[in-house]
């Protein structure tokens, strides 16, 4: 399988994801529904257009194998896997900074000041959407006892 057909299967299964999940979305009751459809519709919409883009190879590169390095998807696929299964034990911030820091390391990026400083905003980026915007309180966290007195 070249990239460009990795591409184009991602691209699809992408598409395919959202029109399923859309009528879940358009479900919910007292508005809470526009959120998730909004996200699922420009989902489904920009798959779609690229999609459309990748319909044939525009330089060598899209001809490349996919599985260059099979060994990173691999260990990538399994960190996923982990931090799926770490979420209602650890909790959602430690599980993603951990994420982060092991993707990162995985996909060859060592700079752990430019991963910290990662970690730092995308956590303060989601307390601010979750706590200020739409207040609601985050799953407490595994340390919280510990750190916070709770």
């Amino acid at each position: 399988m070249t990239q460009l057909a990795a591409d184009r299967l991602l691209l699809v299964l992408l598409a395919l994801a959202a029109a399923a999940l859309l009528p879940e979305a358009i479900s919910y009751k007292g508005g809470s529904q526009y959120f998730p459809t909004v996200l699922l519709a420009l989902l489904g919409v920009l798959s779609l257009v690229a999609l459309w883009r990748a319909r044939r190879p525009r330089n060598e590169a899209d001809t490349t194998p996919f599985f260059v390095h099979a060994g990173r998807f691999a260990l990538a696929t399994a960190l996923v896997a982990a931090y799926a299964a770490a979420l209602p034990h650890v909790g959602y911030f430690t599980s993603s900074a951990l994420l982060i820091a092991a993707m990162a390391f995985t996909l060859g990026y060592r700079d752990w000041r430019k991963i910290l400083a990662t970690i730092a905003g995308y956590t303060a980026f989601v307390w601010v959407v979750f706590q200020g915007i739409f207040q609601r309180d985050m799953a407490r966290e595994f340390f919280m006892p510990w750190i916070l007195g709770y």
